[in-house]
């Protein structure tokens, strides 16, 4: 024991495993028990679309609500539907038309696009890994998933006319080959990166597990001896990149997903950098029957347990009490009571705008923090949605997404666009979901649909955030016009055959993202994805300083869907830790 004490880190490494191996035994028996118990597999009810297009009538609010739940994203409705199985009444509140958030989708013109969910990783194609048991448990096995091509994503550069391509393969082998084969000279810089990437796994699963214990003193325990293995969220992916090797172009290459969480290498934590490349190992995969089809298996969970799932249930205000308890919810001017409210929406309106000036006191601290620079993000997607006549294999279009950038110095193309909106866009993400979905022309036949997503600012919408959807004047309607010739531009130079089949356009900015999806300042990833952010251990938690109050959503864990419904499990452990050793179900 002396000996160990000498070597601190010996010690603490040696305190943390037995941690983890007690946990990990205790989730062993647990889960024996629980398996003979449950013997069958469950099997999925799924609503038709109108089950998820509920419109708010007090009337119709169930007495006795245990639970409420604010916003209707996937974290949202992993902890609603977690919860129902356990025979709560939940009240799922949804401000937009659709319950869903990201993943929801929406019908125009006939055609039918997807928001937010584009492809995930995580080898959720099998039904024994990780993230697939978690999804699983939530819809019931109600949700398949569809492979994407083997070269899931294409990268590209376009300077003027000249074009680089480089395909990201999901065999991993074939992957690092491809790269090698391309950078002879950084063979051992490509092996170090890809075995980095896989400590990224180690430290989420630390930080997730710091985020469920539901005792702080036990928590910053325990965060302080699980420092060595978070090292990885500590530095920014330029400080680390730069010491692997010199070569922009492969570091550009290495850090073309950066558009997924949307902050540049010399902001970003290298271990957000290393999860989404660790995330999509493997390939990616699109839901069957499209997005829309978690929240269709969902709402039927929540309803079995006599609970409701409302849209247009925009909430102004939480209850709390003199005790500093929350104890419901106003909607429409009505008082909703519950047990517990959990706000699965961003922490900064959570804390900004739903607590009562009353009791603002309670968390300043919090929001100080979250509004502080290093945790502010005003990044975000501008997005256009193209109907195209004709379905996927007469189009030829693929089973995979294009990424296209000016350059390969994304910290330098994101400045030209902030500083001047007329130069070029910092990066173009191109997606079939039509193609992706083996279902969808079976519903719309002769149809197909094309999304196109850039990086923007709020600041250059801001001026018309105040103004009615629609009705946003002149000025706002030409620059949204000119934003999408350009981006139709790109569209078409990718795929000159699309031109004369284009029937609908679309597009949105910042301010529409605020509009649908609930955001703050356009930042659909949430907080910005900093260092900084990952050591706010202690005030990004599930928990909040107002008792019965949970929050829930990607500022607790990290952005995307997989992470926000992680996030979801995380908060449903913090309102019953017992639950850990339940959901989901392990083998």
């Amino acid at each position: 024991m002396d000996t160990m004490l000498e070597y601190p880190i010996i010690y603490q490494s040696v305190c943390f495993a037995c941690i983890l191996f007690g946990t990990y035994i205790l989730c062993k028996t647990w889960s024996k028990i629980n398996t003979q118990k449950n013997d069958k597999e469950e099997i999925a009810e799924i609503g038709d679309e109108n089950i998820i297009k509920q419109g708010f009538r007090m009337n119709a609010v169930p007495e006795n609500v245990d639970i409420i739940v604010i916003g209707s994203g996937i974290a949202g409705l992993t902890v609603a539907s977690i919860m129902a199985q356990e025979g709560k009444k939940v009240l799922l509140l949804e401000q937009h038309d659709v319950i869903g958030g990201n993943t929801h989708t929406f019908k125009e013109k006939g055609f039918d696009f997807e928001t937010g969910l584009h492809y995930i990783g995580g080898r959720i194609g099998k039904k024994t890994s990780n993230l697939r048991k978690h999804f699983d448990c939530i819809t019931k096995n109600g949700v398949e998933w569809e492979k994407m091509d083997d070269v899931y994503d294409l990268v590209i550069i376009r300077d003027g006319e000249n074009c680089e391509q480089y395909p990201m393969h999901s065999d991993v082998k074939i992957l690092k080959k491809t790269l090698i084969s391309s950078f002879f000279e950084e063979e051992k810089a490509i092996h170090e990166y890809f075995n980095m990437i896989k400590k990224a796994r180690i430290g989420i699963t630390i930080l997730f597990l710091l985020k469920c214990i539901p005792y702080p003193w036990i928590q910053k325990i325990i965060h302080k001896l699980a420092r060595p293995f978070l090292s990885i969220f500590d530095e920014t992916t330029e400080q680390v990149l730069s010491k692997l090797t010199t070569n922009k172009k492969l570091i550009g290459i290495l850090t073309y997903l950066y558009g997924d969480y949307l902050e540049v290498p010399s902001r970003s934590s290298f271990g957000i950098q290393a999860l989404v490349s660790d995330h999509y190992m493997g390939g990616g995969y699109f839901p069957i029957g499209g997005p829309s089809m978690i929240a269709r298996t969902v709402v039927p969970i929540i309803e079995k347990s006599k609970g409701k799932a409302f849209v247009r249930a925009p909430v102004s205000s939480i209850l709390i009490n003199e005790e500093n308890k929350a104890i419901g919810v106003v909607v429409k001017g009505h008082h909703i009571f519950s047990r517990i409210v959990v706000s699965a929406i961003s922490s900064t309106i959570t804390y900004k705008y739903l607590i009562p000036q009353t009791h603002q006191h309670l968390v300043q601290s919090h929001l100080k923090i979250i509004e502080s620079p290093e945790l502010a993000s005003d990044t975000c997607y501008m997005s256009m949605f193209v109907g195209l006549q004709g379905d996927s294999d007469e189009l030829n279009l693929p089973k995979r997404n294009l990424w296209i950038f000016p350059s390969w110095n994304h910290d330098e193309n994101m400045k030209k666009f902030r500083n001047d909106y007329s130069e070029d866009f910092p990066g173009i993400f191109i997606s079939f979901s039509s193609a992706k979905d083996p279902t969808y022309h079976t519903t719309y036949p002769k149809k197909s649909v094309a999304s196109i997503i850039t990086l923007g600012f709020y600041e250059h919408v801001e001026d018309y955030k105040d103004k009615r959807v629609k009705h946003r004047g002149d000025a706002y309607n030409q620059l949204k016009d000119q934003w999408k010739e350009r981006m139709l531009e790109i569209f078409l130079k990718e795929f000159p055959n699309l031109k004369d089949k284009i029937v609908y356009v679309d597009n949105g900015t910042a301010i529409t993202n605020d509009f649908y999806l609930g955001t703050y300042h356009g930042a659909a990833c949430g907080l910005a994805h900093t260092p900084e952010r990952f050591r706010q251990v202690e005030i990004l938690l599930p928990t909040s300083p107002i008792k019965n109050l949970y929050l829930s959503g990607q500022d607790m864990l990290t952005c995307g869907v997989s992470a926000g419904l992680m996030s979801g499990f995380m908060t449903s452990y913090a309102i019953s830790p017992t639950l850990i050793f339940k959901y989901p179900k392990r083998n």
